[in-house]
């Protein structure tokens, strides 16, 4: 649905990147996920953009008031996933023990503006963000090679990732230094 040429490409700030806004905000509704934008609303406006945002409250009570952050560019690569994680995690028969913040960044091509104007703004408290992953590009890959980044801050990781990819036998290439990116 979000690469139909109905959604014109779905650049940042123009009729079709609102439409697509729309878009992903009815499937979280749909999905049965909190909004997490302003005032009560799946969308984070700021300077003709809109973030997207959605919750999944997390079920322990100890621990929901921490966020685990899953970010994408509000484009079509890595938002499609996202939605189907999304999807996934309302179908668990518990929610995560953490609380779930699905964050589709709008503008990020325009200068990484959306996850920028959520850091300034944020809509859950960032000190209790206690683990972020970002999505972009999905489904570029060449030769079979995916690639990653922070696992240099992100304890533990680089083993998950090894792990996951057991069984599909792609080559991953990790990579040490950070780019500001989403």
């Amino acid at each position: 649905t979000l690469a139909d040429d109905a959604f014109e490409g779905r650049e940042a700030g123009t009729r079709a990147g609102k439409a697509t806004s729309n878009y992903l905000m009815k499937e979280l509704e749909k999905y049965g996920l909190a909004p997490a934008g302003d005032r009560g609303s799946y969308f984070q406006q700021f300077g003709g953009y809109r973030n997207v945002l959605a919750v999944l409250p997390g079920s322990d009570e100890e621990l929901k008031h921490e966020y685990i952050v899953l970010g994408a560019d509000g484009n079509a690569s890595a938002t499609a996933p996202w939605l189907e994680v999304a999807q996934a995690l309302t179908l668990l028969p518990e929610a995560p023990r953490r609380s779930i913040l699905i964050a589709f960044w709008d503008a990020e091509e325009k200068g990484l503006l959306g996850s920028k104007h959520w850091m300034k703004e944020p809509t859950v408290p960032v000190e209790n963000v206690v683990f972020k992953i970002n999505a972009d590009m999905i489904g570029r890959m060449e030769e079979d090679k995916v690639i990653v980044y922070g696992t240099r801050t992100g304890a533990g990781l680089r083993q998950i990732v090894a792990q996951a990819n057991h069984h599909m036998d792609l080559t991953i290439s990790y990579v040490w230094w950070l780019n500001p990116r989403s």
